[in-house]
């Protein structure tokens, strides 16, 4: 965002913005030139960087001052030490319903930043890709008329299972085991020892999962079952309890 600001592009967007020094540099950098930029997006960082936030009438310059979903959300999150991505992933899926009762113009620039949110939760090219064209495309003046094929965004559980031969990823233990079992592929004796290995969510969904698929495999091929689950944040207990243990 801060090197946006001073190139004079007209679009910045950064997120996670959370250690002093950076968020403090951007703030710096991004606040004398915010009015002349068409959009300004700051997904969950710190409050006073989230207050950049600016895509037509949608604005979080007021944040801390009044009640506001968001900032409830995330002040809410670091006091519980929840896990903040699959907590913001509900409040997405939540916020549209809301929105509804917006005047129309500010319910579309306020829907416009929850689908950028999903974009940003979804973390992987397409994704990334259809966040900017939506974007340029609502709020780059200079872009006005041009239409782009944007998709919706892809939606990822925040935990769940994930195998390299999968065709999907799982959200209920016993789903998965039912395709592990039945598996061409592999056959393993009933007593074969059972290993769960825990996996950062954000690998996955970007496509960099080539040392995951590694380590499945070496396991598999000395003759253990392996039960492969994921979290989108840094706290692995809520994949761990959900799918390690008996209900």
């Amino acid at each position: 965002a801060a090197a946006a600001a001073a190139a004079g592009v007209p679009c910045a967007c950064c997120a996670l913005c959370l250690l002093w020094r950076p968020w403090l540099q951007i703030v710096e950098a991004v606040s004398p030139v915010r009015a002349r930029l068409d959009a300004c997006v700051v997904f969950p960082s710190m409050p006073a960087v989230m207050k950049l936030n600016k895509l037509g009438t949608f604005s979080m310059s007021q944040l801390g001052q009044s009640k506001s979903l968001i900032g409830d959300f995330i002040k809410s999150a670091r006091q519980k030490n929840d896990n903040f991505e699959e907590g913001l992933l509900k409040l997405v899926r939540t916020l549209p319903k809301v929105l509804k009762f917006l005047p129309s113009d500010k319910a579309q620039d306020a829907r416009n930043f929850v689908q950028g949110l999903q974009y940003w939760l979804g973390g992987n090219s397409d994704n990334l890709q259809n966040f900017l064209l939506t974007l340029v495309q609502a709020y780059v003046p200079s872009l006005k008329g041009v239409s782009f094929e944007i998709a919706e965004p892809e939606l990822f559980p925040e935990v769940g299972i994930w195998h390299p031969l999968a065709p999907c990823m799982y959200e209920d233990i016993k789903e998965y085991l039912n395709w592990y079992d039945t598996r061409r592929d592999l056959k393993l004796p009933a007593d074969a020892p059972v290993i769960g290995l825990v996996m950062q969510r954000s690998h996955l969904v970007t496509g960099d999962e080539g040392h995951y698929s590694g380590v499945v495999g070496e396991l598999e091929a000395r003759g253990a079952k392996v039960v492969p689950v994921f979290a989108g944040g840094l706290d692995f207990s809520s994949p761990v309890k959900k799918f390690f243990y008996d209900p």
